[in-house]
């Protein structure tokens, strides 16, 4: 009997290597293509704004527009802290705003030059990750685990090519001759 043998696994390192440096590379270009659109991602750490807006959700800001309307989303500097409620109304030079899932009203009014920008989207559970991923000793580990991921690529293994059973060797021999 064959072995049946999925085609990813039967790819070079080097191109599985590819994959993985692509990936990484599309990730990269994305993030920076919204950092020039004037995108910004912001840590969702309340359930004020559930059921729109989930805790642990990464609420990307457009930073570019902020000038809201009524019911917008938006993200604001609040004393120590940065918010993110929605637009109820203009009162008194400012916005009143509420979290969707608060009972009353924000108290005082949010001063146009306070709001960062208008939430376009969240992402649900990313916020969690990139909250956890800040933390230094996170950081090192990933680092570490990536720097030996790398180092046992390039260090040859001594059973490369020797670790198949007869049965496989033959199966390998048979499709090489086959091929010439």
């Amino acid at each position: 009997m064959i072995p049946c043998i999925p085609e990813w696994m039967r790819q070079k390192k080097d191109k599985k290597q590819g994959h993985i440096l692509y990936f990484a590379l599309f990730a990269a270009g994305v993030a920076g293509m919204m950092y020039l659109a004037g995108i910004r991602p912001y840590i969702v750490l309340s359930g004020s704004m559930e059921p729109v807006i989930h805790t642990g959700s990464l609420a990307l800001v457009d930073t570019r527009d902020k000038i809201p309307k009524i019911g917008d989303i938006v993200t604001y500097c609040q004393q120590d802290m940065i918010v993110t409620h929605r637009i109820v109304r203009e009162e008194g030079g400012g916005y009143v705003t509420k979290g969707d899932a608060n009972e009353t009203e924000d108290e005082g009014r949010v001063e146009q030059e306070r709001i960062l920008g208008i939430c376009r989207c969240s992402i649900p559970l990313m916020g969690y990750a990139a909250w956890w991923i800040q933390h230094p000793l996170i950081k090192a580990a990933v680092f570490l685990l990536i720097l030996s991921g790398v180092l046992l690529e390039c260090i040859p293994n001594e059973r490369d090519g020797k670790d198949f059973s007869k049965k496989e060797k033959e199966i390998i021999h048979y499709e090489k001759k086959k091929d010439c």
